[in-house]
């Protein structure tokens, strides 16, 4: 599969999208933007509102796709949910507020999809 960049990360969010319905989880945004940077997908259940990177790859010769996520990044994710939260406060008063990483990887139409929850405190 050839693909240019944004044409796979479009992909990897499309994929990310469809899991997340799967597990009854509602996306409410998509590439939410900061001046810290973008969140890719906001998506929400009944108790649960999450910040989520998506990473997409489509080969593991760099490694697993949330090996690619730096503690900066993941530090820009959080500043942006911030700034989310601050602009719709409504949301972190109704649910518990988790930031994750949808790590997927496609290889030959062969799915892996590992979703990792961070620490909120790190």
């Amino acid at each position: 599969m050839a693909f240019d960049n944004v044409a796979k990360g479009k992909r990897g969010e499309a994929l990310a999208e469809k899991y997340l319905s799967k597990r009854s989880f509602k996306v409410l945004t998509r590439r939410f933007r900061t001046r810290w940077g973008e969140i890719d997908l906001i998506a929400k259940n009944d108790q649960e509102f999450h910040f989520i990177e998506v990473k997409y790859r489509t080969q593991r010769i760099f490694g697993e796709p949330f090996e690619a996520v730096t503690a900066q990044k993941i530090r820009r994710l959080k500043q942006c949910g911030l700034d989310f939260l601050s602009r719709y406060p409504h949301y972190e008063k109704e649910n518990i507020i988790v930031y994750s990483i949808l790590s997927i990887t496609e290889i030959e139409q062969e799915l892996s999809i590992e979703w990792i929850r961070l620490d909120p405190f790190s």
